[in-house]
């Protein structure tokens, strides 16, 4: 026995490493938690050493002739220089340097990982090796340098917060932000009415299918929803929100305002909600979610998941909200994993991989390379749904 740990003595350091790596990708896998900087680090470069243990194991095993023993030195000597460059960049690209905080009660690792965009992002403290899912960032505008190390910190522009349960604790969209003024505040702070809404397909104009609730009304029901679980709003009212008109819409050729909301203009990472309006109507023919996947942080993803879910209980109001999740979550996934080329951008062209539908109300995902991830909402009628699937796009209906 002891002979053959003798012999072996090189391969159990890096099969060791191998298993602690396994071990550490299951860990995380099943928890959800992520192993913290240092600890990480630390394991990279074991593994380099331990890869070095390994071949300095083999140029001493016997046997072989001189020519051959040299032709392992070197190539052991290039191998082990490959693995310290790599594992170098590896921990320079992956090494985070981290503050442990207390924040609303709540024990947080904060890690500013990207100075350079002037984001601070805070994760729950688990222990020293491991940390919690994200709580909140912080964004400030003088980006490049470390504000968790200057004294005193300085103030971020925006921030946003959220407890241990996912509710938020404290949110602030500072500068010249759509919220800034105070007949905006006060509407948000107004309690607003939980408003289920009696959803219609309706023809507008030729060949233009519309629902038959007004953009206000949209508004005033996602607001309903949002104050039950929140107590507080989050959309402004329409009057509040940029506006354009264009000659033709996504499923209409005839003129159509383009309304976009956003928490605060001057993030533009943010998500966005776009609703098409014909002129002067109280109709909607499209609603648009929007993410911009190209400066994705887990932050903004959570509150463009946050937007959808909203948006669709206002359009599905007797799904729980386990089924809701469950039909935002495949809408999105569907999206990433059918993307488009950039020359089949959202247009009046664009065909989508799948479309969900219930009683009118149909919605389905799309993401061009160079574009937002959309989900979208719009009127269907048996006739539309079976132009849809003769256009190669799958069917499913919501039940």
């Amino acid at each position: 026995m002891k002979k053959r740990i003798k012999e072996f003595w090189g391969i159990a350091p890096f099969v060791i490493m191998v298993i602690c790596f396994l071990v550490l990708a299951l860990v995380q896998k099943v928890t959800g938690d992520t192993v913290r900087s240092f600890f990480h680090s630390l394991l990279i470069c074991l593994g380099v050493v331990s890869f070095g243990v390994l071949l300095l194991w083999w140029n001493t095993r016997s046997g072989g002739e001189k020519p051959k023993t040299t032709q392992k030195r070197v190539a052991s000597v290039f191998l082990f220089g490959v693995a310290i460059l790599l594992g170098k960049a590896f921990i320079g690209y992956s090494y985070q340097r981290e503050y442990i905080i207390t924040r609303n009660d709540i024990k947080m690792v904060a890690v500013g990982n990207n100075f350079l965009e002037g984001y601070v992002y805070y994760y729950q403290y688990k222990n020293p090796f491991f940390h919690g899912k994200e709580l909140g960032y912080e964004y400030y505008e003088d980006g490049g340098n470390n504000p968790l190390a200057q004294l005193p910190k300085p103030k971020p522009t925006n921030w946003s917060f959220d407890d241990l349960d996912g509710n938020v604790i404290e949110r602030e969209f500072g500068g010249t932000d759509m919220i800034g003024d105070n007949q905006g505040e006060m509407a948000l702070n107004q309690k607003a009415e939980m408003k289920k809404l009696e959803i219609k397909v309706l023809e507008n104009r030729e060949d233009e299918l519309v629902f038959s609730i007004s953009m206000d009304d949209f508004v005033d029901s996602y607001n309903g929803f949002y104050w039950a679980d929140k107590n507080e709003r989050y959309l402004l009212p329409s009057t509040n929100w940029q506006s354009d008109i264009y000659s033709s819409a996504i499923h209409s050729s005839h003129e159509t305002v383009y309304y976009t909301f956003t928490e605060d203009e001057t993030v533009w990472s943010l998500p966005t909600i776009t609703v098409y309006v014909p002129p002067d109507n109280d109709y909607i023919q499209e609603i648009t979610l929007n993410f911009d996947d190209h400066s994705y942080t887990q932050a903004m993803y959570d509150l463009y998941e946050e937007i959808c879910f909203y948006a669709l209980r206002v359009f599905f109001p007797d799904l729980n909200k386990e089924q809701i999740t469950e039909l935002y979550e495949t809408l999105n996934r569907l999206a990433y994993e059918n993307m488009m080329p950039n020359e089949q951008g959202y247009s009046s062209t664009a065909i989508p991989c799948a479309l969900y539908y219930r009683e009118g109300i149909g919605v389905y995902p799309y993401f061009a390379i160079g574009e937002s991830v959309r989900l979208c909402i719009i009127p269907v009628t048996q006739e539309t749904i079976k132009d849809f699937e003769n256009k190669g796009v799958e069917i499913f209906e919501i039940k």
